[in-house]
C-alpha cells in the first residue's frame, strides 16, 4: 500500500471523524465501516457500481476480507489502524 495514502487512512481511522458501522460500508450519518473510511478519503462514492474493483489497486482482497472481519467482530478503528501500520 503507497505509504502517504495508508497515513492519511490510519489518521482518519484515528481521527474520530466517523462512526463505526458493521456489515456495510456506510450508513448516513456520518458511519462508515473501516474500509468505507478507505473509500471517503480515496474520495471514491459508495453508490459506484464496481467498488471491488475500484479498491483492488489499493487494498488487495486478502487485506480486506481480514479487515472486514476484524470491523464486524468488534475490533475498534483504532485497533484496525494499529493492524494496517504493521501489516500494509
Amino acid at each position: 500500500m503507497n505509504k502517504k495514502l495508508k497515513r492519511k487512512w490510519v489518521a482518519a481511522l484515528r481521527g474520530g471523524s466517523w462512526k463505526q458501522c458493521k456489515d456495510v460500508y456506510w450508513r448516513d450519518g456520518g458511519e462508515r465501516c473501516v474500509v468505507g473510511v478507505l473509500l471517503s478519503v480515496l474520495e471514491i462514492e459508495f453508490r459506484e457500481v464496481g467498488l471491488s474493483d475500484k479498491l483492488d489497486p489499493y487494498l488487495p482482497i486478502h487485506s480486506r476480507v481480514t479487515l472486514y472481519d476484524m470491523n464486524d467482530r468488534g475490533s475498534t478503528f483504532g485497533e484496525m489502524a494499529d493492524w494496517i501500520e504493521a501489516n500494509l
